[in-house]
């Protein structure tokens, strides 16, 4: 019999390739990453800034645990890991077997450059006679046919564009390291996997076809160019100036639903990011130009469904000034010969409105990606009639091929956060196919961890002077800079690489630092981004610790500025490498911190998120405690009958309590509540009383709380005055039971967002349009000649359920919008609730006298104050679960090793829930799957408690919770594992009484001093 292969194949390096391809590293699983671009990142290259905090963040994927294994540095730049092979420019060709064991057929396409021989220097690009449109900038700017994909990519190697090069070899003649070969041909190659995450990404809607839009105009630009005209490393370096004639811009209007929602173009679905995204530009462009600018954003609904995006909304029209617009834009047209645009709409009150704009930003819809029809051939998958991966119910990352999963928006219509925890998702259906087949985490051989052996005498630096080419032999004496560079104190050796090849030169450099006496080395190169890849490797090789190899910069030093001759930049280099002969010789070896892992985990919360959690975990060989504080399990799924696209929540529901019930690795703890938890993570303690009051202390290294919501109560709207005004759990409930009969109604009512997305209850439940819809749709079914009346503010239809929203109203349901400042009236006559709205076309009062009025009141959390108080976590100030990063950690909470699913967390259907726990599950296998927690890196800060002054700043600062009070010894302790060594307490200490690693102040001050000295 076939062995089970441990090996993962992730096609797509964006974000939600990056992440699975993570997890699965992280895990000890063997990952190859390709895609078909010649760089990682995905979309998210072109994109700055994500709400809500309007950074970056990208970074915060990486592990803060085992730290040193993936390259750390930014995930825009590259990404990294020692259980990982990143492949660019390839693309699955072929894909035979079953699962557990698959043969891939992978295609490298020619570069026509040789990454481990290119530099970076650019020659090839000065001499190169093509100029084509730069894609990174849409176009808006130009490049040369021999480019490099991104500004800042690690390590950034040239690529040829194929389409635009005329092989006329300027490029490969100027080139200094043989790197760039017009010859070179497709390869391809086979390699066994046992699954394969499928993470292309995503198209996006070209309004191109469209005139109306008058896209032909320089003027009028889609939204990812807008957010190029916005970046640094876009065309007007971060000035938003009109392409047309580059006048600043001063009026900008944002146009909501190009390519979306609108049959005319087969996009009967909402993309579910558009509204958040250009909410965010109008806001980034109201910070950058000025408040003074002019933002209006025009649309049919704002979809602010997702946790907090409400209240983002609300602070960009409060405090910004945005202005939002209901109104569906039907054309641009061009007002004069200036270059401004001219919108004509209508308005909430019916008249004609026209306004002038000197950019107008088109906000595109996803498409499924460009390849995913032959993906979907390749695989043998099946697809959705809008061309994304047809997931199986209840599931967002489960294709209908086993062993083949889905990641990202891949699969459907997501952002950033949403992208994330379905990458998650597809990370653990991908481990728990292979446990499944007898090769889980357990089984896998993980390599051990590097250590240095080399003999800890008094530090000698090996000093490599790369020559870099030219660059160097022009600028300066070499021989000088090596004469100059031998006397310093600790350094050992000085050499001068001059093979301008790295890939040869780094051979050779290991040959000779393993043949001395050194135990440091200093690598100065004008090119270090080349080396960044190699140093791990450099430092197993020769037994060093990773500290003990550094590479510093000598490009600037290089540069003529003004009056700089030769002598003034040898000063430079020579002043630069003493900095860093200084900074090796004072790093002492250390001792990684590590601690045992409690091989166990501890779910509260018995609904189908805790469920599902505590089912993959124990499918994965760990132990797995349930508390649940009632009598039963099924928390909210128990009153759920059916879903809007047809699911049996029932069915789901008895199939999973089964399998929780005989699985051998849980038991469950009903009428249980957690009453003490102590610990970090690895290494938690928690009380938990039982039923008949008995008390159990459980040892467990990671924590999921899954502790649910409940349905909002209410008083308005009469509700309670009458048995005939009900909620929307309420209806149907009683529709199930009988209590209510379908058929009998003549008229039904519905009001959507009751006493939500207002100050009381700032949020989108985000639940209750989807919910209203297949209560509607289920009396349309029963009783077609009956009337339903929706009245609502946004119908929140997101990704797919926009389908139900056409099919609703195709059925009859009647849609009403009104306003929070104008709600609709309802009085009880007779026992009957009568209605009284204002009709949105007439402007006039109109009355409906209905059989039944249902109440959507959302969502809110199930008391979660008491276990946040024991547990130790933040509330947000809706009273849900505070994730710590709603971007890139959208499960992990305010807790190390503690993570949040379900409605806990926020407000979720039940396959978005199931999906947070299946990434709560697999965030919690990335520390047991280990035996030991490891710190990562020397960077750790440390407290002299003979300083410390017992001030508790450093205990109030750490974002990380890693310092606590000490009251025996009176001074602060810091918790090695987890330190993040960000040197914020150090900073802030008042006596210094805190240093982070070998950053003491007396070496800060030191190469402060040298790198200010002439």
């Amino acid at each position: 019999m076939q062995e089970i292969l441990d090996t993962i194949l992730v096609v797509g390096a964006g974000i939600s390739g990056i992440r699975s391809a993570l997890d699965l590293a992280i895990m000890g699983y063997s990952v190859k990453l390709i895609d078909k671009a010649n760089y990682t990142g995905g979309t998210l290259v072109r994109l700055d800034h994500q709400f809500p905090d309007d950074s970056c963040g990208i970074c915060r994927m990486l592990p803060l645990f085992e730290r040193d294994d993936p390259g750390q540095y930014c995930l825009r730049r590259g990404v990294s890991h020692d259980n990982m092979e990143v492949m660019r420019a390839t693309e699955l060709i072929g894909l035979e077997g079953e699962p557990g064991r698959f043969t891939a057929t992978l295609r490298r396409k020619p570069t026509m450059v040789d990454r481990d021989r290119c530099i970076g220097c650019g020659r090839c690009a000065d001499v190169c006679p093509v100029v084509v449109p730069k894609r990174l900038n849409d176009g808006l700017t130009m490049r040369k046919a021999i480019y490099l994909p991104l500004p800042y990519d690690l390590p950034n190697n040239y690529v040829v564009d194929l389409d635009a090069c005329t092989r006329c070899g300027a490029c490969q003649k100027s080139c200094p390291t043989k790197a760039v070969d017009l010859s070179m041909e497709a390869s391809e190659r086979q390699i066994g996997v046992g699954a394969v995450i499928l993470a292309a990404g995503f198209g996006m809607y070209s309004p191109a076809a469209e005139g109306n839009y008058c896209y032909h105009h320089p003027n009028v630009v889609t939204s990812l160019e807008f957010e190029r005209l916005m970046s640094p490393s876009g065309p007007n370096q971060g000035r938003l100036l009109r392409p047309g004639d580059g006048k600043e811009a001063e009026r900008v209007a944002w146009l909501q639903c190009v390519g979306s929602r609108d049959h005319k173009v087969d996009a009967d679905f909402c993309s579910s990011a558009c509204c958040m995204y250009s909410i965010k530009q109008s806001v980034l462009a109201k910070e950058f130009c000025g408040q003074e600018l002019d933002a209006a954003i025009f649309y049919m609904d704002m979809r602010t469904y997702g946790k907090n995006f409400q209240s983002y909304r609300d602070r960009a029209q409060r405090e910004h000034g945005v202005r939002f617009v209901r109104s569906r834009i039907h054309s641009v047209e061009p007002s004069s010969p200036r270059g401004d645009l001219n919108l004509t709409y209508v308005d909430q009150g019916g008249g004609m409105v026209s306004e002038t704009f000197d950019l107008v930003v088109l906000a595109v819809g996803q498409r499924p990606a460009p390849d995913a029809r032959a993906l979907a051939e390749i695989t043998g998958i099946s697809l959705t009639p809008q061309g994304f991966v047809k997931a199986q119910p209840f599931s967002l990352t489960r294709s209908s091929r086993e062993g083949i999963f889905a990641s990202g928006s891949f699969a459907g219509l997501r952002d950033i956060s949403e992208s994330v925890i379905a990458a998650n998702g597809a990370s653990l259906a991908a481990s728990l196919l292979l446990a499944s087949r007898g090769k889980g985490i357990s089984e896998i051989q993980v390599a051990p961890a590097a250590g240095g052996n080399r003999d800890r005498a008094a530090p000698r630096v090996y000093v490599a002077i790369w020559a870099c080419g030219e660059a160097m032999w022009q600028a300066a004496d070499l021989d000088d800079i090596v004469a100059q560079t031998a006397p310093m104190s600790s350094v050992g050796t000085v050499r001068i690489v001059r093979d301008p090849d790295p890939f040869e030169g780094s051979s050779e450099l290991k040959d000779s630092v393993a043949g001395s006496e050194c135990n440091r080395l200093l690598i100065c190169s004008c090119v270090p981004n080349i080396f960044a890849g190699r140093l791990r490797q450099f430092a197993q090789n020769l037994g060093l610790e990773a500290s003990e190899v550094e590479v510093i910069d000598l490009r600037p030093r290089l540069e003529p500025e003004g009056d700089r001759d030769a002598l003034r930049i040898r000063g430079d280099i020579v002043s630069r490498i003493s900095l860093g002969v200084d900074k090796l010789s004072g790093t002492l070896p250390w001792r990684t911190p590590s601690a045992a892992i409690e091989p166990r985990a501890l779910v509260i919360g018995g609904g189908i998120a805790g469920l599902t959690a505590a089912l993959a975990i124990a499918n994965h060989g760990f132990p797995v405690h349930v508390v649940e504080k009632t009598s039963e399990l099924g928390g909210n799924l128990l009153n759920l009958r059916r879903t809007l696209d047809g699911g049996q929540p029932q069915r789901l529901l008895a199939e999973t309590i089964a399998a929780v019930i005989h699985h051998r690795n849980i038991r469950i703890h009903k009428n249980a509540r957690v009453v003490k938890f102590e610990g970090q993570v690895g290494r938690f303690a928690t009380t938990v009383m039982n039923q008949d009051a008995t008390v159990e202390r459980i040892g467990h290294g990671v924590t999921i709380v899954a502790t649910g919501g409940r349905e909002a109560a209410t008083k308005s709207y009469c509700f309670g005055q009458s048995e005939r005004i009900v909620t929307q759990g309420e209806f149907e409930r009683k529709l199930d039971e009988g209590a209510i009969v379908a058929e009998e109604l003549g008229t039904v009512a519905m009001v959507q967002c009751v006493d939500s997305r207002e100050k009381s209850r700032p949020y989108c439940s985000r639940i209750c349009c989807a919910t209203a819809l297949k209560n509607a749709l289920y009396l349309k079914e029963k009783n077609p000649g009956g009337d339903v009346f929706i009245f609502y503010r946004d119908l929140m239809s997101y990704g797919f359920i926009e389908t139900y929203y056409t099919l609703a109203r195709q059925k009859g349901v009647v849609f009403i919008p009104y306003g929070v400042e104008r709600k609709p009236g309802v009085v009880v006559e007779n026992g009957a609730p009568v209605l009284t709205a204002v009709d949105p076309i007439l402007g006039r009062e109109f009355q409906i006298r209905a059989d039944m009025l249902v109440l959507s009141t959302g969502v809110v959390s199930h008391n979660c104050g008491e276990p946040a108080r024991v547990l130790g976590l933040k509330l947000d100030k809706n009273g849900f679960y505070q994730e710590e990063e709603s971007k890139w950690r959208p499960v992990d909470l305010s807790r190390r090793g503690v993570f949040g699913c379900g409605l806990a967390h926020s407000p979720r259907n039940i396959t978005e829930s199931i999906a947070m726990a299946q990434a709560s599950a697999l965030r919690s296998l990335r520390f047991l799957s280990k035996a030991q927690l490891s710190a990562g890196d020397a960077t750790l800060a440390s407290v002299d408690p003979q300083s410390c002054m017992g001030c508790r700043t450093c205990v109030d600062l750490c974002e990380f919770q890693a310092i606590s009070f000490d009251d025996n010894r009176k001074a602060s302790r810091i918790d090695e594992m987890m330190c993040q060594g960000c040197g914020v307490c150090a900073a802030a200490c008042p006596v210094g009484a805190i240093s982070v690693g070998n950053y003491t102040a007396g070496r800060m001050i030191g190469w402060i001093e040298a790198m200010l000295a002439d």
